[in-house]
């Protein structure tokens, strides 16, 4: 919007930002405060310098940065309604818009730091956004840009003269540089006089020139080079006891102020009130009591008057009001863990300003050593179940405060151990025992649940060959699971339960003892779902299908036609120790088509090693034979219409379990 201002500005103006040439500052730019002060070294009385101080000043030029131009917008949005002191014209000679207080005097803040508020610094600073010198800054500062709309100052020209001659000798030239921040741009020179110049009566003024253009602004005031010159304004700061608190607020001011050399104090004015007006004068006492009774910021002041009419001034912030009240709103106000909360403390509000700064404290050991500033949310993850506590304080715009802490009960419900995204990283359920009840685990899967992920593991280890019953329930909106039996290696799926939306059963043998592996995967296609699980495990003795005596081709069990894709698998039991303490089992099956087949037997190679080999219905001629030294023997072949029969055989080792499968090759 000011920038628009700015535009409508120059166009009534006639100028054409583009096109309008630079040039060196017009009256507007012509220095006032030139001071000029005699250095003398070696304390001999004869001076060996001059020292000039002035303040850099270019109407319209409000970020100083030597040039008028849009970028002066800035600092009128900065300082936007901040009002400018003027001391009386009377006590400056007749200059009009002399800011009260002095330039240097920053209320005891360092350089790099802003000057406090109702310090010389500070109202020098604002006087200079102030274009038009009513007071005030705000939209009638734009003129005054427009007016002066790329002028340079870029340095300035030192000029002197022997007091009493006419003309003025350029003796040297000074970079306008930039100022600190929040402070006038504050320019020293220092002129080293020779010995033949010594002991005459200089007069000095300065130009603001423009090097690209090798054009000059107006002179300064005149400013003859004496002893004591410098600083030549009394020096003023003050003190309040209390600076804060609830109203009502009863502070005491304490002023502290130093005369110019040969000059006395004679006045002490003070604006406790901050409303631009002196309304209290104390003469030469340097104390002040005042009681604010309403809520807000206040810049108190000080002027202090010598016996020439020359002043200083001073401030010092007072903040009063009522406690502002913190509140914290979290969503969601605990669960399970590991949970992402949000913390957030918009409700909070101060009955008479605004709330500036939100600081929490995390761990709830009373320490605010999070600091999110004017944001009063803040998103925090929690990783361990039980009670916690969180705290919010808040700071107004006067500097009041408020807290609160807000309990969050954390819990953990699941009994999976994170992170479980692979059989690598399962969580262990641990050995189970041989008919003993359930073993139950709860999980949650899902991108929106307990940890966010989409497939959990669990591991749980067997002592022996034995019946896996498995139990899978699941809950949530609309869920699809699948439920996996893994074996030893972590790899190969040996059951499985598909799409489960509520509950189903598996019945799977497992092989022998060692570590099997079950995993739950969300097959759900929508995204930020979750569903939570419960797994229930029980083993029992593993029941064999064979029927003892099968050891020999003439007693073999009969499979009976395979005629479907695939017979259901064959549990039996080979070696000393086991169901008969044999070392071969017959099976007999018949094959009504012609095509290719294949047979397989899983079993622990630890355990036993196995073997399996295929013969004619009499068991005399062979068709084939799998002997490895692997988990599994496997014999594939192509065969004709006819009885068969397969003979499972123990090499060595001891006792195994095994499964005998027979189907169609696909």
């Amino acid at each position: 919007m000011l920038a628009q201002l700015l535009e409508a500005e120059l166009q009534r103006l006639g100028k054409d930002p583009q096109r309008t040439p630079a040039a060196a500052p017009g009256n507007g730019g012509a220095v006032f405060d030139l001071r000029a002060s005699l250095i003398d070294a070696d304390a001999d009385d004869e001076a060996e310098s001059v020292d000039l101080v002035w303040t850099y000043r270019n109407v319209g030029d409000y970020d100083q940065n030597g040039q008028v131009n849009v970028s002066d917008l800035t600092p009128l949005a900065q300082f936007w309604q901040r009002q400018a002191l003027y001391d009386d014209p009377e006590s400056h000679g007749g200059i009009d818009f002399w800011p009260s207080g002095q330039p240097l005097a920053d209320g005891g803040a360092g350089p790099t730091e802003l000057p406090d508020p109702g310090s010389g610094a500070a109202n020098w600073r604002i006087a200079a956004v102030d274009g038009d010198h009513n007071g005030i800054v705000n939209l009638s500062d734009i003129t005054p840009i427009a007016v002066a709309f790329n002028s340079v100052a870029d340095s300035y020209g030192i000029f002197r003269r022997e007091q009493g001659t006419e003309n003025f000798s350029q003796v040297g030239t000074l970079q306008t540089g930039s100022p600190g921040p929040g402070r006038p741009l504050v320019m020293q020179f220092n002129d080293p006089l020779n010995v033949e110049d010594r002991g005459v009566l200089w007069e000095y003024v300065v130009r603001p020139l423009d090097s690209g253009t090798s054009s000059q602004g107006p002179d300064s005031n005149a400013a003859l080079a004496v002893f004591g010159n410098e600083p030549g304004f009394p020096l003023a700061e003050m003190s309040a006891d209390p600076t804060d608190g609830l109203i009502p607020l009863p502070v005491h001011f304490s002023a502290i102020t130093e005369a110019a050399p040969l000059g006395s104090i004679v006045n002490h004015e003070w604006d406790l009130d901050g409303d631009g007006s002196w309304e209290l004068e104390t003469g030469t006492d340097t104390e002040a009591d005042y009681t604010y009774t309403a809520s807000g910021v206040y810049i108190a002041r000080l002027r202090a008057t010598d016996d020439a009419g020359r002043t200083a001034i001073a401030g010092q912030v007072i903040t009063v009001g009522t406690a502002p009240v913190a509140r914290i709103e979290a969503d969601p106000p605990g669960g399970e863990v590991p949970v992402s909360i949000l913390l957030d403390g918009r409700s909070s509000f101060s009955e008479f300003s605004t709330i500036e700064k939100y600081e929490w404290d995390l761990d709830g050991d009373g320490e605010f050593d999070v600091d999110s500033g004017p944001v009063p949310e803040i998103t925090v993850n929690f990783d361990e179940p039980g009670q916690a506590s969180v705290g919010l304080r808040v700071t107004d715009a006067i500097g009041l405060q408020g807290q609160v802490s807000l309990p969050l009960e954390l819990t953990d419900d699941y009994d999976e151990i994170e992170p479980n995204q692979s059989a690598e990283l399962a969580s262990p359920i641990g050995m189970l025992t041989l008919d003993a009840a359930p073993f139950s685990v709860d999980g949650s899967v899902g991108s929106g649940g307990y940890s966010g992920d989409q497939s959990d593991w669990w591991s749980f280890e067997v002592p022996q060959g034995c019946q896996l019953d498995l139990t899978a329930e699941v809950s949530g909106l609309d869920p699809i699971l699948r439920v996996r039996v893994v074996d030893v290696e972590g790899t190969l799926s040996i059951a499985e339960i598909s799409n489960l939306e509520s509950l189903k059963q598996l019945s799977r043998g497992l092989k022998g003892a060692g570590v099997f592996y079950l995993q739950v995967l969300n097959e759900h296609t929508v995204t930020g779902l979750d569903y939570d699980y419960s797994l229930a495990l029980q083993i029992t003795e593993l029941t064999l299908d064979e029927s003892e005596n099968n050891d020999s081709a003439a007693q073999a069990d009969d499979l009976g036609n395979l005629t479907n894709a695939i017979l259901p698998g064959i549990w039996a039991n080979l070696g000393p120790g086991g169901t008969d303490g044999d070392d071969e089992d017959w099976f007999a099956f018949t094959i009504l088509d012609t095509d290719d087949y294949s047979f397989g037997m899983d079993f622990f190679h630890r355990d036993a090693d196995l073997e399996l080999a295929l013969y004619d219905a009499t068991g005399s001629v062979l068709f084939g034979v799998s002997e490895t030294v692997t988990d599994r023997e496997r014999i594939d072949l192509s065969l004709d219409p006819g009885d068969y029969r397969l003979r499972c055989y123990r090499n060595e080792g001891g006792n195994a379990y095994y499964q005998l499968s027979l189907f169609r090759t696909p």
